[in-house]
């Protein structure tokens, strides 16, 4: 269960013991999951789902890492997911796929950050740095009810932070917030 510490209610569960995220990979606290020293939950073909309604992807704020080979982070089904490669980022809508380039994804952690600019365009920071833009994407409807990892994916995930309210003007200072508790790409 993911608790939702906003108060909106927009708790995450897996019901289902096999599809769900390890926070250890072993029978004893030692073998906890970690990055960077700090707690994660590791998925694999695994998932939460939202309770109630879907995630606006409206500011979207995430501590992650996943191998340099495709790797599925928020998805409603197979036609509407965001997937990370090597060479970028890809928000895929009912078949078609708008890429961003810029993402690094190579199998370290980061701190990616996709704030909605308008209702078919976005902007992706990684690591305090603007990287990447979406335009003229496929549809308005930005609502994800997953979380995770799909087949054949390995992801790593600490933080998670959804907002349905634009954050732009925030987004250094929630990063700054972010980093100085991980420290993924500057010491505190």
């Amino acid at each position: 269960h993911w608790k939702d510490q906003s108060g909106n209610g927009n708790d995450a569960e897996q019901n289902t013991p096999g599809s769900q995220p390890q926070i250890h990979d072993g029978t004893v606290d030692t073998d906890l999951i970690t990055e960077n020293g700090k707690p994660a939950l590791k998925f694999a073909n695994d998932d939460l789902a939202f309770l109630g309604t879907d995630a606006p992807l409206t500011s979207l704020f995430f501590v992650y890492r996943g191998a340099a080979t495709r790797n599925y982070f928020l998805y409603e089904d197979a036609n509407q997911r965001m997937r990370w490669e090597s060479n970028g980022a890809y928000l895929v809508k009912s078949g078609d796929y708008d890429f961003a380039s810029g993402f690094v994804q190579d199998d370290t952690q980061k701190l990616n950050v996709i704030l909605r600019t308008g209702s078919s365009s976005a902007t992706g920071y990684q690591d305090g740095t603007s990287v990447a833009t979406w335009a003229g994407l496929t549809s308005s409807n930005w609502d994800f009810n997953k979380f995770g990892a799909t087949p054949s994916a390995v992801v790593y995930l600490q933080e998670l932070f959804v907002w349905e309210s634009d954050q732009s003007s925030n987004r250094p200072d929630i990063e700054e917030n972010i980093n100085s508790e991980y420290l993924i790409y500057q010491p505190t």
